[in-house]
């Protein structure tokens, strides 16, 4: 499985992959260091694809991993951003507590496009 540091290694390749459409990274072992090195190159790639219209990125599965609380406040960052394409985010068994929970459901009050969390 991908830990950590394999995370922010995908996160390097994601920056010269702005077509995908499809990230699925479920049973990693991707935690929030991890998690963050991630969602910190799509909220790149998504703030840069906001002035061009080129985002693309529909899909992003983090199922299975220990994202813990910090890792799904990361996520709802990017939730927060309303990203046009992004339609599902899978964060199911991922070790999310109250804190966690909390930040995903004030970041969707501003996200009018998300129809699967």
């Amino acid at each position: 499985g991908m830990v950590n540091e394999d995370a922010i290694e995908l996160a390097q390749v994601l920056q010269s992959n702005t077509g995908i459409k499809n990230l699925n990274v479920s049973h990693n072992g991707i935690g929030p260091n991890g998690t963050r090195a991630i969602v910190g190159v799509l909220l790149l790639l998504l703030s840069f694809s906001s002035t061009n219209g080129c985002s693309s990125l529909s899909q992003l599965s983090l199922q299975g991993n220990p994202l813990r609380n910090s890792g799904v406040k990361a996520i709802a960052k990017l939730i927060k951003m309303n990203p046009t394409n992004l339609v599902e985010i899978d964060l199911d068994d991922t070790q999310v507590g109250l804190i966690g929970y909390n930040a995903i459901m004030e970041a969707l009050k501003y996200n009018t496009i998300l129809m699967n969390c």
